[in-house]
């Protein structure tokens, strides 16, 4: 198998999406086929010893921008790196696609270019939430502004498939994220998708979870829509990043703080670990008749190694032959 990926996708493209995809085939990943300017990519292998022999440059030219709209990124950028990929994919050069480039974009490309499967109204993003124990997967995450019952439904179905599929647990937990626990809280939407849910066959629904529920392993799967989703996120990763900032500012503060850092590094290195995005790699857009993953826009190349092996993983257990089973 071969995944494609976006050479020029991201805010450190295209030095980190090389040194990611050496790395991933240092450790044994599958064939790559990057797409970009193939020699700016030729000249930036070259800086690292060379491009390694499962690894093949696509040239794609043009260029999507961060903040282009991704309507005019479909239309009129289809020899860019970006929409290339997903070509790739399309014509079955390639089984999976990951790019760190303009969601938006990659969304468009994903659903207008590789297209959804059928069954399935609307594409989620699934992007991984760590718990005390072990992480869970929260979707969507920012595909879907507005979403009715029936998408939310479809949301937690395939959220479920993926768990099991990639992380190997029976029966998964499925919870709404909600403003209360009650089975009665929340907008007109949200209280028609827990009736949704809670009629929905082999599905493991537990009812509602509050926010501060998130990261106490209470569930494996959080449906959300995708405006509710895409705000938790990114509450989360600012939560995160401040906490680590004040911890290293009080730190500094005192030798006293400075040796019990020292005698906690291990313990502090795993946490930081456990919470990092870049050990996920990236976020499913299940609901594609091929794998997408969807990168952090800085990601680094540790990001896209792990983000390579998880298109990988996919294709593998078969999540998207499941998932069109299902639907």
């Amino acid at each position: 198998m071969k995944v494609a990926i976006d050479g020029f996708g991201g805010d450190h493209a295209p030095e980190e999406i090389v040194k990611g995809i050496i790395q991933a085939s240092r450790d044994g990943g599958p064939g790559v086929i990057v797409t970009g300017d193939s020699e700016a990519l030729s000249k930036e292998f070259d800086k690292h010893g060379g491009k390694p022999s499962n690894v093949e440059i696509f040239h794609a030219p043009g260029l999507v921008e961060m903040d282009e709209a991704p309507s005019k990124a479909l239309k009129e950028k289809r020899d860019s790196s970006l929409m290339q990929g997903a070509q790739l994919v399309k014509e079955g050069k390639a089984q999976a696609y990951v790019s760190a480039g303009n969601t938006g974009a990659t969304m468009a490309a994903g659903i207008f270019i590789i297209g959804r499967l059928p069954g399935i109204d609307r594409p989620g993003i699934a992007t991984p939430v760590p718990g005390t124990a072990q992480m869970a997967i929260l979707i969507d995450a920012g595909a879907n502004s507005e979403c009715k019952p029936q998408n939310m439904v479809q949301f937690a179905q395939m959220g479920r498939v993926f768990i099991e599929k990639i992380h190997g647990r029976s029966s998964p937990r499925v919870a709404l994220l909600n403003v209360g626990a009650e089975e009665k809280k929340g907008s007109k939407l949200y209280q028609e998708a827990y009736e949704e849910l809670k009629k929905t066959p082999n599905l493991n629904f537990t009812g509602n979870i509050e926010g501060r529920d998130i990261f106490s392993d209470h569930c494996d799967v959080i449906v959300s829509d995708g405006f509710v989703g895409n705000i938790t996120l990114k509450i989360m990763e600012g939560t995160g990043q401040t906490l680590v900032n004040l911890l290293k500012s009080e730190i500094k503060k005192s030798i006293t703080s400075k040796i019990g850092a020292l005698l906690m590094k291990k313990a502090l290195v795993t946490l930081k670990g456990r919470m990092d995005y870049e050990e996920y790699g990236g976020a499913p857009l299940l609901g594609l008749q091929s794998p997408v993953i969807i990168c952090h826009g800085s990601s680094s190349a540790r990001a896209i190694k792990n983000a390579i092996f998880v298109g990988q993983e996919m294709v593998e257990r078969k999540v998207v032959n499941t998932l069109e089973d299902l639907f």
